[in-house]
């Protein structure tokens, strides 16, 4: 029997990530040498989603059966093809608009989604008409949405709200992780398989940032019902979202300015090969990247920033509330050695560390203005408290100031 990746997120993480490797020896042995790389990201793409997707929707329970699907109300259908339609719209034209003012490189998926898009046209009436005859609730937040731009009902602003606000982290996540996902498949796919350490440190970070991605994109795309992957609130604070988009396009510049490391060192350029702390060094900065995928693996096919749909206490998320920030952070310290590669005390010492100094607090940020939104839900401050009793940080005795 298939393990529920509905009661167990990290399930779904398991079939996205085990999706992805047959994906990638399926073109790596086989077919790049007929096809072109252009073509084969896109069916890897497809290779990774389309298993978790079909899996989900298997094995959600409160999806209609065959013989009790709701009745055909074409008013309601038509409503919800406009708004799903809008939405692909409106993504489109944030990620041609931030393209071309050279703001984020989104050009590949903004080509890929203008040539889908009578393709998509397609896919979406036929979904919404799938999906509609099989939800429990029908006259879901499209429906709503659909009727009040066709003005039979009246304008209901936080069902407006709610469902902008949604739309939002699409908008802006959507082709980020798009984007950077096809990226990281090309440099894996072109990527000659070597055995030393920064070779493999290369690989493992690359596969980790495509599975990382990967779950990112799943989680962006597929948020419905039918599967049983709803967002239930979004973060409406100006803050979190603030501190969020720091660190993405068309943001992430500010912190780029910022954190511009006055020297190209890495760790493995100072300190000597082959030393014991050259091999400690290359096993603990590996180990925090392998903690920050788990992080993100914990979520299944629910991970979104900004928004909450379960609660994640599971795995490293019972030792920390931000395990992935934390991992993250250490890393890009470790990984660029600020301290060294430049003269001690210098200006360019300062940068350095200054430079980091900020991007690190702009994750606290980030780790605050989360727990802020989810601190309304009663099972999230019940897991904050059990994280400030037995969390591996209690002994700092921070604590919440809301």
């Amino acid at each position: 029997m298939i393990v529920s990746v509905h009661e167990y997120p990290r399930q779904a993480s398991v079939v996205l990530a085990l999706s992805f490797f047959s994906g990638y020896l399926l073109l790596k042995l086989l077919l790049i040498e007929y096809f072109s790389t252009e073509y084969l990201l896109r069916v890897w793409l497809l290779i990774c989603a389309m298993p978790l997707l079909i899996l989900a929707y298997l094995q959600n329970p409160y999806k209609k059966d065959k013989g009790n699907l709701n009745p055909i109300n074409s008013v309601r259908i038509k409503s919800k093809i406009i708004v799903l339609l809008l939405q692909f719209i409106g993504i489109y034209i944030y990620a041609f608009s931030v393209t071309q003012m050279g703001l984020a490189e989104y050009a590949t998926f903004v080509n890929d989604l203008f040539i889908a898009f009578p393709i998509i046209f397609i896919l979406v009436i036929g979904y919404v008409y799938f999906v509609d005859r099989r939800l429990e609730e029908p006259e879901d937040e499209y429906a709503r949405i659909g009727a009040m731009l066709n003005k039979r009902v009246s304008i209901d602003t936080a069902v407006l709200k709610h469902f902008g606000l949604k739309t939002a982290v699409k908008i802006v996540f959507v082709p980020f992780m798009y984007s950077g996902f096809l990226g990281n498949l090309s440099i894996l796919l072109n990527s000659a398989w070597q055995f030393n350490a920064d070779a493999i440190s290369l690989l493992l970070f690359n596969f980790g940032i495509s599975i990382d991605m990967l779950i990112g994109i799943f989680g962006y795309l597929f948020s419905s019902a039918i599967i049983n992957n709803q967002i239930i609130d979004t973060d409406s604070n100006f803050s979190g979202w603030l501190f969020a988009l720091l660190c993405y396009p068309p943001l992430v510049w500010i912190m780029r300015q910022v954190n511009d490391q006055q020297d190209s060192l890495i760790w493995s350029d100072i300190l000597p090969h082959g030393s014991v702390i050259f091999w400690l060094m290359f096993i603990v900065i590996n180990l925090t990247w392998v903690i920050y995928w788990l992080a993100t693996f914990e979520f299944g096919m629910t991970f979104s920033n900004l928004s909450y749909r379960r609660l994640i206490d599971k795995g490293v998320y019972r030792y920390s509330k931000h395990p992935a920030y934390i991992a993250k952070n250490i890393y890009w310290w470790l990984y660029t050695l600020p301290f060294m590669g430049v003269a001690f005390v210098s200006v360019e010492w300062w940068k350095n560390i200054l430079g980091l100094i900020f991007v690190s607090l702009i994750y606290y940020g980030r780790a605050k203005s989360e727990e802020r939104h989810l601190m309304k839900f009663s099972e999230y401050r019940q897991y904050c408290n059990e994280i400030n009793k037995k969390g591996i940080f209690r002994w700092l005795k921070i604590r919440p100031i809301y």
